[in-house]
């Protein structure tokens, strides 16, 4: 999980949740946070999968079946809990978690403790406290009317299997249950009664496609879910050896993350700016190709990375499999999270359709560019996702980007 430096304008993180089920199914323990949920049954081969999420608010709980592409906006300090009730399979997700009190700053509250453990070796390597445990032992006794004793014995306990546990069928068949629907009582801002919590965003019609990829947008202009938050989901799929054709956003900053395959993306970027050092200058000067003005910020891309996508900056995705035997032929999939998203347009400056280049003037053009641009223009045929050149460039590939664009996700 990635938080953004307080220097970047995204006031959220990004990170990426899998419960994996090897033979027996398995629970993610409960913990109140702000997140919005994108639910992907495939993040790469390994994650996929159905279940159930599950969340309490005051006196009311609400269980949602979920599966590929779907879509959930959970209330600020709603308790959740996320079950996979496949037997066999993973279930993963992605969630973009916006704080509700201080910007920059998330904590996760847990009601039971538990015991992390290394991810190498598999020996504890910390430990996590229920909240109950800071309360006095005087307040805990009246608060539950029980006697200390048991208090320590229900409370007190930190589960060694971490906060990911194995439960029974019969469990987690009483626990897969899909309650009927409470929300248009409890959210009064909520207008319609069509409206749900949860959309699937992959059954909508692709905002942009053709045979070498497919976009798929939320925006808060047409789903009221994501309206209180302003924030929009995107989904773009592009076939190996192929490129999304650069573009950028007029408003809207993304938080994208890979969710499948490999490439690399390439953005121009104004030369950072008001360095305090001369080791700022050196640092910037290595992380990026200067070119004038510009800084070419570009780096590779596999499942895990997550990028910043500033408001105003062309970009480009770029889908191509490594040299590795099992990775061949796989598309490359982003998830995309705009902040600040209400009424963002995205201007492409390459391809046949919404080219922004090819609205000028044939003159504004010309006087712009040369009369040599009138051709370049036309000779795309292709809009939105183009095939990569058949001359093969590795210059793409082997740049970095810098620490505050690029994260590397913990596997």
């Amino acid at each position: 999980m990635f938080t953004t430096p307080p220097s970047s304008p995204p006031t959220a993180s990004v990170s990426i949740i899998t419960v994996a089920a090897h033979g027996p199914n398995l629970c993610l323990a409960p913990s109140p946070k702000f997140l919005i949920h994108l639910f992907q049954r495939k993040l790469r081969a390994l994650l996929k999968g159905k279940g159930t999420l599950t969340f309490v608010v005051k006196n009311k709980k609400e269980s949602f079946k979920i599966e590929e592409g779907d879509v959930i906006r959970v209330p600020g300090g709603a308790t959740t809990y996320l079950i996979n009730d496949h037997s066999s399979e993973h279930l993963g997700l992605v969630q973009l978690i916006r704080p509700v009190n201080i910007p920059d700053l998330f904590e996760e509250f847990f009601p039971s403790g538990y015991k992390i453990r290394d991810r190498e070796d598999y020996s504890i390597s910390d430990d996590v406290e229920s909240y109950y445990s800071v309360f006095s032992n005087d307040i805990l006794e009246a608060a539950f009317n029980t006697p200390r004793e048991q208090l320590e014995k229900a409370l007190g306990q930190q589960r060694p299997e971490g906060m990911i546990i194995k439960a029974s069928k019969e469990q987690l068949k009483a626990l897969s249950k899909q309650d009927t629907s409470w929300w248009l009582k409890l959210v009064p801002w909520w207008s319609s009664e069509d409206t749900d919590l949860k959309f699937n965003l992959q059954s909508q019609k692709p905002l942009h496609s053709n045979n070498y990829g497919k976009f798929y947008e939320a925006s808060p202009q047409e789903f009221k879910q994501l309206l209180d938050v302003n924030v929009s989901i995107v989904i773009v799929e592009i076939n190996s050896e192929t490129m999304m054709v650069p573009h950028y956003n007029s408003k809207a900053t993304y938080l994208m993350m890979v969710v499948s395959g490999t490439g690399w993306f390439e953005m121009a970027s104004p030369q950072f700016t008001l360095p305090e050092s001369e080791e700022e200058i050196e640092y910037q000067e290595d992380q990026g190709e200067q070119s004038g003005m510009y800084t070419k910020v570009s780096g590779k891309l596999s499942l895990g990375d997550v990028f910043v996508v500033p408001a105003g900056r062309p970009v480009v995705f770029v889908s191509r499999n490594n040299d590795e035997g099992n990775n061949q032929n796989q598309n490359l999939r982003i998830v995309g999270f705009g902040i600040n998203a209400p009424n963002n347009i995205r201007n492409f400056l390459a391809g046949q359709e919404d080219n922004i280049m090819k609205m000028m003037e044939s003159e504004a053009k010309q006087l712009t560019f040369g009369k040599e641009m009138e051709q370049l223009l036309s000779n795309q045929k292709q809009s939105y996702f183009v095939p990569l050149s058949t001359q093969k460039s590795e210059e793409g590939r082997n740049h970095s980007s810098p620490d505050w664009l690029q994260f590397k996700t913990k596997q």
